[in-house]
């Protein structure tokens, strides 16, 4: 075996599990998934990785949830759409979730950061999207056609510069907000 760097594993540690303060900052897309929540409800479960050279090793997770008993919700649902190239005539085409999904890797988008509390840990939250001002949204090429596998992003991985959301973080559900 060999041996472990205690002093970056905990500066890693405490990089990414790091607040960021609230505010607008450019965040990437990095995977996105289709899932069913526990209420039956169709959603795209998002990881965004912060593109601020500050907080590059912090993730958040968005939950995009299609509430279709819900007029306003789904409002919100189709404005963060369209800020990741998904307008009108994209759902004309009546797309299935896994394409929505795929269409979302790799995009960037800047995103408003508040603070939420979920089982008794603070943690960052995805309050709103906006087009990132200054270049193209998407940092791979087109989308798949249906029943293509979807793209993973194109950028470098790491372990220290794409680190996943710890489960333990309370990331493994929907939190109820």
């Amino acid at each position: 075996m060999g041996e472990i760097d205690w002093k970056a594993a905990r500066k890693d540690a405490k990089a990414a599990t790091a607040l960021i303060p609230d505010g607008e900052y450019p965040f990437e897309c990095i995977r996105a998934d289709a899932r069913t929540n526990d209420d039956g409800k169709e959603q795209v479960v998002a990881d965004f990785l912060c593109l601020d050279e500050r907080w590059s090793k912090k993730t958040v997770r968005n939950w995009f949830t299609v509430s279709l008993d819900s007029p306003i919700a789904l409002d919100i649902f189709f404005r963060h759409m369209k800020v990741f190239g998904m307008d009108d005539s994209y759902f004309d085409k009546k797309p299935d979730m896994e394409d929505i999904a795929a269409r979302m890797e790799g995009q960037k988008a800047t995103c408003t950061i508040t603070h939420s509390t979920y089982n008794g840990r603070d943690n960052n939250k995805i309050n709103g999207f906006k087009k990132l001002a200054g270049g193209a949204s998407k940092a791979s090429g087109p989308a798949p056609r249906k029943g293509a596998p979807a793209p993973r992003p194109t950028a470098k991985k790491t372990a220290a510069s794409r680190p996943a959301p710890a489960a333990d973080e309370g990331y493994s559900e929907e939190p109820p907000f």
